[in-house]
């Protein structure tokens, strides 16, 4: 048994892919290298070492923009971002990145796949990514892809504007309850249509607010339309996606320069604070994308005491080689491979989804090879961890969805 055979078999593993944005995207392939590059989440190592901000490389000149990004690009090289890109591009396009011509060359490439129909299913069958989670089909390509697409629910509960305006209100509760109404009948007609699976945030305590007619603090109107929510889903038995880890900064702030500013929050509090909700909505299944690498270990020690708490994709800051690895480990020692869902791409076209599934992959045979030479696996259960974190899973989980 070696590596290459191993690696060999986890590549050709099914993927789902619990977390993208390719709905939300205007094209479900990139048009350009420019759509890729740009990609926020890459950008910004390139923005550290002196690329313009995406804004203003737009507004140059076609060649002097990719000089300025082979120059960063070459700079940057050791990053596994850097290193993953140059992969793809290489597998998607046969191109290699070496200066503004090189640029050029796969500029031309990438819009003729761009036209191309069918090649986003070719990416997706290249790399066995065999469901793709979405919020809705969307005209952008996806429709002809609806056979590997997985539709979930979701639901908004009033933002930070419109509770506002319910605080403004003379007669607030009339108008909470109203919302309730609303919030009840959307929810009816998602799990009439056989959704289970939404995306949603918890609230943030145990203790329901008792409301009066009007004077009630904005947090106390957020919390009580959160555990109305709660209290439906946990009822019909719903699978929950909950993002945590990530804040954005304040509103009234006026930056001083174009970053793209929001970080990740390592609070160690973070998980524990619900842990009382996971045992109050007991019915519901709670499934934490996270963006905090601090609160990796947390989640899995949730999912110890908590059958319903479900470890699942890295986001953000925590999608990162080291993040990874250390999660594979907290997980692998501590909870039966089919407790975990593992790919979450947060890709904005289907080629970072192919990018990050790669990086995904990679990753996971590294650390399964390493635990067979160590001899805490033999081959058999680690395809069996591998299958059961890329694709199985998440397959029970979002039973009946896709």
């Amino acid at each position: 048994m070696d590596y290459r055979k191993l690696y060999s078999e986890i590549m050709i593993l099914p993927v789902w892919d619990t977390h993208n944005h390719l709905d939300g995207s205007k094209y479900l392939c990139a048009q350009s290298f420019w759509d890729i590059v740009h990609y926020f989440w890459f950008v910004r190592e390139l923005e550290g070492v002196g690329y313009p901000w995406v804004a203003e490389a737009m507004e140059m000149p076609k060649k002097e923009r990719a000089e300025a990004f082979a120059k960063a690009f070459d700079i940057g090289r050791n990053t596994y971002w850097n290193q993953s890109l140059r992969q793809m591009l290489k597998d998607l396009w046969d191109v290699e990145i070496t200066d503004s011509k090189s640029i050029l060359e796969a500029d031309e490439r990438i819009a003729e796949t761009g036209q191309r129909r069918g090649w986003a299913r070719e990416v997706c069958e290249r790399f066995s990514i065999n469901t793709i989670t979405v919020n809705r089909i969307s005209d952008n390509g996806l429709q002809d892809m609806e056979d590997i697409v997985c539709i979930m629910g979701g639901c908004r509960l009033p933002g930070a504007r419109q509770l506002q305006e319910i605080q403004k209100s003379s007669d607030q509760l009339t108008i909470i309850k109203q919302e309730a109404v609303k919030i009840k009948s959307h929810l009816v007609d998602l799990f009439n249509k056989g959704f289970h699976v939404l995306r949603v945030q918890p609230p943030t305590g145990v203790d329901i607010p008792e409301l009066q007619k009007s004077g009630n603090k904005i947090e106390d109107i957020d919390e009580y339309l959160k555990h109305y929510l709660f209290r439906i889903l946990d009822e019909n038995k719903a699978h929950l996606q909950i993002f945590l880890g990530m804040e954005a900064p304040a509103e009234d702030y006026e930056p001083r320069t174009k970053a793209h500013r929001h970080y990740a929050v390592n609070d160690t509090r973070r998980i524990a604070d619900i842990h009382d909700i996971f045992d109050m909505y007991s019915q519901c299944t709670f499934e934490i994308i996270n963006a905090a690498q601090l609160s990796n270990l947390d989640i899995v020690q949730a999912a110890r005491i908590y059958p319903n708490v479900v470890p699942g994709g890295l986001w953000w800051f925590n999608f990162r080689a080291s993040t990874y690895k250390e999660t594979m480990q907290y997980r692998l020692e501590a909870l039966p491979a089919t407790r975990c869902t593992l790919p979450a791409s947060d890709a904005r076209c289907i080629e970072w989804c192919y990018c990050k599934t790669h990086l995904v992959k990679r990753l996971l045979a590294d650390f399964l090879w390493d635990r067979l030479e160590r001899g805490w696996l033999d081959h058999e259960l680690a395809i069996y961890v591998a299958r059961e974190w890329l694709y199985d899973a998440a397959a029970r989980f979002y039973r009946g969805l896709k």
